[in-house]
């Protein structure tokens, strides 16, 4: 089972991010709504329980992670802007932890627009 997303936003740079730890919280709640209601659009007849990829047997998840952003962010800005992202995979139950052993993420970077700004996320079973 796989599962792509799009949404109509870019994540913040990690220079962004780092800093007091509601920032950080505020940023990973935003995505985990914003992954959730894209999923519901998707799936409109699912409910909360039934969007949950199965993760209980604890297999690994591939991410891929497509910015599409009016800069160009660094390797260290790229993957750690994502986070936020990852965090969220975890909370809604698509993976069972965002460490190396259950979930591989490649993140990519397109130039757009910032009128054109968004995420496209693809979640599948590694």
């Amino acid at each position: 089972m796989s599962i792509t997303l799009t949404i109509p936003r870019a994540p913040m740079s990690l220079n962004r991010i780092v800093g007091h730890w509601s920032k950080r919280a505020r940023e990973k709640k935003l995505w985990k709504d914003d992954m959730y209601a894209a999923a519901c659009s998707l799936h409109p007849a699912f409910s909360w329980g039934e969007l949950r990829m199965p993760c209980v047997d604890k297999s690994k998840v591939r991410v891929e992670i497509e910015i599409h952003h009016s800069r160009d962010f660094d390797r260290v800005n790229l993957y750690g802007s994502v986070k936020p992202i990852e965090d969220a995979i975890v909370s809604l139950g698509w993976a069972y932890d965002d460490r190396d052993a259950f979930m591989d993420t490649k993140v990519s970077q397109v130039k757009s627009k910032r009128t054109e700004q968004k995420t496209i996320i693809r979640i599948s079973k590694a």
